[in-house]
């Protein structure tokens, strides 16, 4: 079915900014130019969605919202002088689609969402986007949508109950990127682990402990971590703007603070913000956090990749790293939930593990059997490039917006 299609996202700010600093140049460059360089980052889901829906005949595109230097470079080229959610919402009238998909829902509130809806004629469909922790705030939200896309079993139930609109699509791995990653001849790392350490009630607590035990086990992980380690004056200042937040939703207001970036921030926070403990060990050893290709490279240099979800996952596995360690041919070794079964057969395509001392039981079992272990490696690529593809994804997406369409 011939439809148009924006996919608006947001960018991770620190991987912006690394970006800007390695290519300083790029931001003089025409719109096209720096557009395409930073797809070729190969960042997330890069323009994944819109070159598989443009081979489906649908009319693509891909809009990243907070790289500034990009935007500002689409502004002057078209004779736009506005910025931010305004310049944005020009460029989708500009574009008059059918279909906006927006990959960061939290970021586009509910009142914002119905202008949109008004202001578009071509508009039929507002989709989002959610696998990550939200508030009741948030799901409030969400019925502004036409209907949401989830990750996760836990994130349907939960939306289905406040009565919002939902369909699953999984995570999953792009498989061309496999032509870009640099072959080694031989695995460099015994086990990796590249990702976020943030704290709080929906964060990395748990994978925090284990990363710390399996260092204590003098077992050496290859550590790329972002970790969100506040610092006395943002931590205080987080905590009254989550008291703030809380009094403004108690009180009803919420709608006289919906155009103000920070207080949409601070809605996203399900717990009282507290300092990370326990971090001095993976601070000490751990290096500056990677993304895109250099991400893709090093974890294909490592035997085994390590994966612990975040709480808010609840019982289902659901994390993109699950596919991003299988689909660049490392041996998954992950944490174990009801659906895994569902996505990579335990012992085979991937090993699993029910406590921290079964994690570092298999990964020195691993260590010292590589020929098992590069065999579950193998078999975790085949499965993950058999069914877990952006392109089968995308194929999924097209599915739903069809139907919807009709």
């Amino acid at each position: 079915m011939a439809y148009r299609f924006v996919k608006v996202t947001s960018y991770y700010e620190n991987f912006l900014r690394i970006y800007y600093s390695n290519y300083p140049e790029i931001s003089k460059s025409s719109y096209q130019i720096q557009y395409r360089h930073l797809m070729d980052q190969f960042y997330g889901w890069s323009d994944f969605f819109a070159q598989h829906l443009n081979k489906l005949g649908v009319d693509a595109y891909e809009i990243v919202f907070n790289a500034e230097f990009l935007q500002a470079s689409w502004a002057q080229e078209n004779n736009c002088k506005l910025e931010g959610l305004d310049l944005l919402k020009f460029q989708l009238k500009r574009l008059n689609p059918d279909v906006i998909f927006f990959q960061d829902s939290m970021k586009f509130n509910g009142n914002w969402i119905k202008e949109l809806k008004e202001s578009i004629p071509s508009l039929k469909l507002i989709i989002g986007w959610c696998c990550s922790p939200y508030t009741m705030e948030n799901l409030k939200q969400f019925h502004n949508y036409d209907f949401m896309v989830v990750c996760s079993p836990r994130f349907m139930n939960d939306f289905k109950n406040a009565g919002i609109k939902v369909y699953q699509m999984i995570h999953a791995f792009e498989s061309s990127i496999i032509n870009s990653i640099d072959p080694k001849p031989a695995k460099m790392n015994d086990i990796s682990f590249i990702g976020s350490i943030m704290g709080g009630k929906d964060g990395h607590l748990e994978r925090l402990y284990l990363l710390n035990e399996l260092l204590n086990s003098s077992i050496k992980v290859d550590l790329h971590a972002r970790i969100e380690e506040l610092g006395i004056g943002e931590l205080k200042l987080r905590q009254s703007g989550y008291i703030v937040s809380r009094i403004v939703q108690y009180l009803g207001l919420q709608s006289m603070t919906q155009k103000i970036p920070k207080f949409q921030k601070l809605y996203v926070l399900n717990s009282f913000p507290e300092k990370l403990k326990n971090i001095s060990q993976i601070k000490a050893i751990s290096k500056p956090a990677v993304y895109g290709l250099e991400m893709y490279n090093l974890l294909s240099e490592s035997k085994i990749g390590f994966n612990a979800h975040g709480s808010f996952a609840g019982d289902f596995a659901a994390n993109i790293r699950l596919f991003e360690i299988t689909g660049v041919g490392s041996c998954l070794l992950t944490d174990y939930f009801s659906n895994m079964n569902e996505l990579f057969e335990d012992g085979k395509e991937c090993l699993t593990y029910k406590s921290t001392d079964e994690c570092i039981d298999k990964v020195k079992w691993l260590l010292s059997h590589p020929d098992e272990l590069k065999q579950i490696a193998e078999a975790g690529q085949k499965r993950t490039l058999k069914d877990h593809t952006i392109e089968k994804r995308v194929e999924l997406l097209n599915d739903i917006i069809s139907k919807e369409l009709n």
